[in-house]
């Protein structure tokens, strides 16, 4: 499972990498015409949901290399996928509050 840490490990920095750079107001990654120029709030919203989405991968490849090959590989898969799962309810229960926030 050395290689399969190493690889996610490498992936969750780059993700990580992507959110720091959205999230200090660099709009280079978005897709264009799906939020204002202006809004620097979504852009630290994507930002730090990208932060929560590569936990996900080193977490799962840290738990990657204390496990033997044999004994208990779906375990970092397993938390490969409930990190991506949270990862993509963050976003929902952000754009909840807002909406309740809005209505106000």
């Amino acid at each position: 499972m050395t290689g399969y840490g190493i690889i996610m490990i490498i992936f969750g920095v780059l993700i990580f990498l992507v959110g720091l750079h959205i999230y200090t107001g660099h709009d280079f990654f978005l897709a264009r015409g799906y939020y204002k120029k202006e809004s620097k709030e979504y852009l630290k919203g994507v930002g730090k949901v990208m932060f929560c989405v590569a936990c996900a991968p080193i977490c799962s490849g840290i738990v990657a290399f204390f496990v033997k090959t044999g004994e208990g590989e779906i375990i970092p898969i397993l938390i490969l996928l409930i990190g991506i799962i949270l990862g993509f309810l963050i976003p929902i229960k952000q754009k909840e509050k807002k909406e309740k926030k809005n209505a106000k």
